[in-house]
């Protein structure tokens, strides 16, 4: 295959690379040979600094890359912070998730074991899941909190700041990221 041939011969790719890019491809519905080509040639373009236009010259992939995990984190960071917050205001919340996590684990032992009724089993616990989240959701309104108040918050919620679309080519938010990272830098330089 041509397209092959350019991972290996053009791009100077090792089998390895290549699997690494395929395992991207999994949690997509519909994986191909286009998709795995994409992230290559991006992989491809940001290690040459060939981007295509749009990246600007005085940031470097890797630190754009940095900026990315940067803002994931924060947005974590944040996520931890909401949840603490609504655990002291609102400890059922809390015990709520334990619930659910428990359900959780149940189901994942169902599904590998050998009984006869699990389907039955399982069933039963989604919907004691579901239970607990409808219950979840009661309390954190009841305590005005937004039903999302605890998630994770990203800059943008289509790639949820990882810079690269469900395609494996680059976000529309990746020119406006690379001006942000450029002034993260100097602030990180002046530091």
């Amino acid at each position: 295959m041509k397209i092959m041939d350019r991972w290996f011969d053009d791009m100077n790719y090792t089998i390895d690379k290549v699997l690494e890019a395929c395992g991207k491809t999994s949690g997509i519905s519909n994986p191909n040979m286009n998709y795995v080509n994409k992230i290559l040639t991006n992989w491809h373009q940001e290690k040459t600094g060939d981007t295509g236009g749009g990246q600007s010259k005085s940031v470097p992939a890797a630190v754009i890359q940095k900026y990315y995990s940067y803002l994931r984190s924060r947005a974590e960071n944040e996520a931890e912070e909401r949840k603490r917050e609504v655990y002291g205001k609102v400890p059922a919340i809390k015990e709520v998730e334990e619930q659910m996590k428990v359900c959780g684990m149940e189901i994942s032992k169902l599904i590998i074991s050998d009984r006869l009724d699990k389907e039955q089993q399982v069933k039963r616990l989604q919907n004691k899941i579901d239970d607990l989240t409808r219950e979840k959701a009661v309390l954190l309104t009841d305590h005005d909190f937004e039903l999302d108040y605890m998630d994770m918050h990203y800059q943008c919620g289509l790639c949820k700041d990882t810079g690269t679309n469900d395609d494996g080519g680059r976000c529309e938010c990746y020119n406006l990221r690379t001006k942000e990272a450029e002034l993260w830098q100097k602030k990180i330089a002046k530091s």
